[in-house]
């Protein structure tokens, strides 16, 4: 995934938190996370050393994060990133929507 792709996840990521009622620190407690790996999520990055990194998060992080959000995660088959995001979350509240593909920005 692009920058444009994980800014667009971190939004939506922040999105849900928001409307759940969190704080960043207690999703992150709730996720099992650092309050710093969120914030690195939520941003689509971060700066290191002046150039801008972008998330390598684990699949079980992403799952935990996942769980916290009240979203279902499913682990996508490898291909190349251009084809296919590493990960898809979706909400599980509303089972006629259809599952969002992290950074579509739908």
């Amino acid at each position: 995934m692009d920058k444009a792709e994980w800014e667009a996840f971190g939004e939506w990521v922040d999105g849900l938190r928001k409307r759940a009622g969190l704080q960043v620190r207690e999703l992150a407690e709730r996720a099992e996370v650092s309050a710093q790996w969120l914030q690195e999520i939520r941003h689509g990055g971060r700066a290191v050393y002046g150039t801008w990194r972008l998330p390598n998060p684990k699949d079980e992080a992403l799952a935990r994060l996942a769980r916290a959000l009240d979203v279902r995660w499913k682990r996508c088959s490898p291909v190349p990133a251009e084809r296919h995001p590493p990960v898809e979350m979706a909400r599980t509240k509303d089972p006629q929507r259809p599952m969002r593909r992290a950074g579509s920005g739908s």
